[in-house]
């Protein structure tokens, strides 16, 4: 399946996804489904503004193995080795994503490489990534899931870890937050704190800052929250998809 039949898939199973000519959005707005989908991306403020990835790009999982039916149709686990989307129990078409106990990775990797800035518009995706960081979280403590370090392939454990170690670092202070996660990471928790400390902050003004190489835009994929969870892949070459703010 190509990236246009994925997005038109995504577009039929809920009119909050539309797009303008090539770009390809959620519309956070109350939809007019009579609208067609370029008028419900120009007739709503504030829409994301959707990237699709290859797998394995910028430092997202090379191959997806564990996926996560998220929709209306309800919510089941399954593997990633036919088509990007099923019909489940209700006959209700449901969309495959990166399942939350790998995608939180992905979350963490970005957060990581961009919470010490001072640009506006990254301060903004920080504190974006910083949500989704946070809601999956619960949503896995809740559900009792654990956190898939070995499901995701191109970064070593370590690596891995030290993502998380700078965000404890930074919210150290959240305490019940901070209970949370190692409930979803509880035997690789101590291995966690007993890596070095993070290098200290970069504090570089705006204007110093500002003087260095363009930020590459969207790396990872987002959570849209309770609705259709981001990371959509069908493959091991397959891209991922999600809302990106």
């Amino acid at each position: 399946m190509d990236m246009m039949e994925l997005r038109d898939r995504v577009m039929d199973l809920d009119p909050r996804f539309a797009d303008d000519r090539l770009k390809f959005y959620y519309v956070t707005e109350d939809v007019d489904e009579d609208l067609d989908r370029e008028q419900r991306v120009r007739s709503s403020h504030n829409n994301v503004h959707i990237d699709t990835l290859p797998a394995g790009l910028l430092g997202l999982p090379v191959n997806i193995v564990s996926t996560f039916i998220a929709g209306e149709a309800g919510v089941c686990s399954v593997l990633a080795h036919s088509t990007p989307y099923t019909t489940c129990s209700n006959d209700r078409e449901a969309i495959r994503v990166l399942h939350p106990t790998i995608m939180i990775l992905t979350k963490f990797k970005r957060w990581s490489v961009s919470y010490t800035s001072s640009r506006p518009k990254t301060i903004k995706k920080v504190a974006s990534d910083r949500g989704d960081i946070e809601f999956i979280i619960e949503w896995l403590a809740v559900r009792e899931e654990r956190i898939r370090f070995h499901e995701y392939e191109g970064k070593t454990k370590p690596e891995l870890l030290s993502m998380i170690r700078k965000y404890h670092d930074k919210y150290v202070d959240d305490v019940d937050q901070m209970e949370t996660l190692r409930s979803i990471m509880p035997d690789d928790w101590e291995e966690m704190l007993a890596l070095p400390e993070p290098e200290a902050e970069d504090v570089l003004p705006p204007d110093v800052k500002d003087a260095s190489p363009p930020e590459v835009e969207n790396t990872v994929p987002l959570v849209a929250e309770n609705d259709l969870l981001p990371g959509v892949d069908c493959g091991e070459h397959a891209p991922a998809i999600g809302p990106t703010h």
